[in-house]
């Protein structure tokens, strides 16, 4: 299981959506009320998982506060070393999240995440990818718009040159140093 592949495919996930909301930051978003990740849960979150070949993770899903599913991922080697050697870190990956702290909400992957050892995904559902057509065409349609984004945002930074100090620092030009025709003895100085 590759970490960084799944925690970049998380990361660029919510700067994508932040970008479709034309936001930089979550409190943007809050203070103009748009919410971007709002009812993006499956499609991000499968299609993250199919990215990754599903390797070394587990589909979940859990009811929120208004009865609506919510899926996310666990790391499995991750959460069986949280089991076994008590590892404190984070398990699951939530690309959708933010949903819930926009509209001013606790995510239901809170508790999970701080849940007692052992007992965290006593309420959530594994879960395999759903089989209706509409919703692998919503998978489907992520993963490409996902994989696009990426692309665009990478070849926008090979294209863009760094700016460095030097740009701005006029080359040395080798002078020889000034020759000395003649000592200057202090009187002649003062004169």
């Amino acid at each position: 299981m590759d970490i960084a592949k799944v925690s970049w495919l998380e990361h660029y996930t919510k700067k994508m959506y932040m970008d479709d909301a034309g936001c930089d930051y979550i409190g943007e978003m809050k203070k103009k009320r748009i919410n971007a990740f709002k009812g993006k849960c499956y499609e991000a979150t499968v299609g993250i998982y199919e990215l990754c070949d599903g390797e070394g993770l587990t589909l979940y899903r859990t009811k929120d506060d208004e009865g609506v599913w919510h899926w996310f991922m666990v790391i499995d080697h991750l959460y069986e070393e949280r089991i076994k050697e008590g590892y404190t870190g984070d398990f699951l990956i939530d690309p959708t999240a933010y949903q819930y702290s926009i509209d001013g909400k606790v995510a239901p992957t809170h508790s999970i995440r701080h849940g007692k050892v052992g007992e965290e995904l006593d309420k959530a559902e594994k879960m395999k990818p759903l089989h209706f057509p509409s919703y692998k065409e919503k998978v489907k349609a992520f993963k490409d718009k996902l994989t696009s984004y990426m692309d665009d945002v990478e070849s926008k930074k090979q294209r863009q040159k760094r700016v460095s100090i030097m740009d701005f620092v006029e080359e040395d030009k080798e002078e020889g140093s000034p020759a000395i025709k003649k000592q200057v003895t202090l009187d002649e100085f003062f004169e």
